[in-house]
Parts: C-alpha cells; structure tokens; sequence
C-alpha cells in the first residue's frame, strides 16, 4: 500500500479524510496528488466520487464535490466507474435524494464513457482486457506450440471456445491462471467421462448376470 516515495498511498489517505469528513485534507491530497488519489477504490469498489455523492463528509460533501470535478482532479474520469454493486457515483447520488447532483454526475459518466479507450463488460461494466488470456493459449495451441493435451482438446471444440469467449465469461477467460484452470477443468471432465463408461459397463454385467 505504498507508493515508490515511501509515502502513504494518496488514495488511501484521500478514502480516509473523506470518512473523518476532513475536507482540508481531501483538498490537499487533491491539489498535490490528483488521479492519483481521486481514481482509487477501496475494497467496496468504491471511488472518492461515489463517496462524495453518499454524501460522506458532512457538511463539506459539496465542497469535496466540486474538489473532485475541477479539471485535473481526475474525479470526471471515475464517473463512468461501478463498485462491487454495481452502482455509478450518479446512481448513488440518486438513491440518496439528491437529484441535482444526480443529473450532473449521469451527464459527466456518458461522457466519460464515450471517451474511454478500452472496452467494458456489457452487462457488468467491468474493464476488459484487449485480449483475454482464452486468446492467448488459442493462438498458442493454433501455432502447435502448446503441449497439454486436455488444453488442446477443449480448443479442437470450436463451440466451447466460442461460448466461452462470450462477454459474460470475461472473469474466467481472462483469469491469470487461465491454462492452468482449464486444464484442471478438462481434467476433471475427462475422469467424469471414464466413471460414466466404467458405470455403464458395471450395469451391463449387472444385467447380464441378472438375465443369465
């Protein structure tokens, strides 16, 4: 949790002076650290916006507001951003009552959106990756250069692939042990297989033994 300085992380600091409602120093992180304080999450996946928009420090939340938006805060580019929810800074902002505000942090994520330049999840907004880990062991096993047989054979099932591929899977194709998992999974599989063979075989004899 520290930065290469040796410091605190700013984000961190910021995250707290907001929930001990200590606007002066959410205003000097700001001013000194910028996106680098303003774009951090904490562990509910939320931003300092989404804090400013819960109203989090009292009677400075406007204050901490217009603190976040000033160019070069970096508080806009989180607009767009979802915590662990799901819920945007303006769907926050909403649920509170805060209509206004509301309206002006909607207007300021489709902006923000519009500008990203990567892809997101459609159906979570999660960041994507611009290749997923599912790519990389495909164009691997493509060149003949992969040699796990059980990864091999998943990708000889171009329908699996593809279904795997889907946008909702993101989480899983682009997990950093990908080849690892997938081969554990065909591995699994294939013992599924070899028990349904050895069991239907077992019921054979079964009947034949009934019916001799």
């Amino acid at each position: 949790n520290n930065n290469k300085a040796g410091g605190a992380n700013p984000g961190l600091l910021l995250h707290a002076a907001i929930n001990n409602n200590d606007f002066l120093e959410c205003q000097r992180l700001l001013v000194e650290h910028g996106a680098k304080a303003s774009t951090v999450k904490n562990r509910n996946g939320s931003t300092p916006l989404m804090l400013a928009a819960n109203g989090k420090c009292g009677r400075d939340n406007p204050r901490l507001v217009e603190a976040l938006l000033v160019d070069g805060a970096g508080g806009c580019d989180t607009a767009a951003e979802k915590n662990k929810k799901g819920k945007t800074a303006a769907d926050i902002a909403f649920a509170r009552g805060t209509t206004a505000l509301g309206d002006r942090l909607r207007a300021l994520e489709v902006d923000a959106a519009v500008q990203e330049d990567f892809n997101r999840c459609c159906i979570c907004r999660a960041k994507l990756r611009r290749r997923s880990k599912l790519e990389f062991v495909h164009d691997k096993v493509s060149r003949g250069e992969e040699s796990n047989r059980l990864v091999v054979e998943f990708f000889e099932d171009n329908d699996a692939a593809k279904a795997l591929a889907r946008p909702e899977f993101h989480r899983i194709n682009s997990c950093i042990s990908f080849r690892k998992e997938l081969s554990e999974s065909m591995a699994l599989i294939s013992e599924l297989r070899q028990l349904r063979k050895f069991r239907s075989m077992g019921l054979c004899k079964e009947n034949i033994k009934i019916n001799g």
